[in-house]
């Protein structure tokens, strides 16, 4: 059984027992009233579509780490006046272990 959920403002496939990295640092409450079951397929085969959400799956999970990834860096430039901006950004991120996934 699968899913595909929409947290943190982007789209992801889940399976109950595997990790999800998602960006941003979240706490489980934060997390838990935002994420929105768009896709669920069971074990039997049955596929369920939201339209555009499924209010009858329920994805339960435990906050793992909250980690900063590798640094990027970001330069702004404009040519012939001169201008030259450099930033260093270290994006953050958590992992979150999925527990339990299923349809009411």
């Amino acid at each position: 059984m699968y899913a595909i959920v929409e947290m943190a403002g982007k789209q992801f496939k889940i399976k109950e027992g595997k990790p999800v990295v998602v960006p941003g640092w979240w706490e489980k409450d934060d997390l838990k009233n935002d994420i929105k079951v768009l896709f669920y397929k069971d074990d039997n085969g049955q596929v369920y579509m939201g339209d555009p959400y499924l209010p009858s799956v329920k994805v339960d999970f435990d906050v793992l780490k909250q980690f900063r990834g590798k640094k990027i860096r970001v330069f702004k430039y404009r040519a012939k006046s001169n201008y030259r901006k450099r930033k260093n950004i270290k994006p953050r991120y958590t992992l979150i272990k999925i527990t339990s996934l299923g349809a009411e």
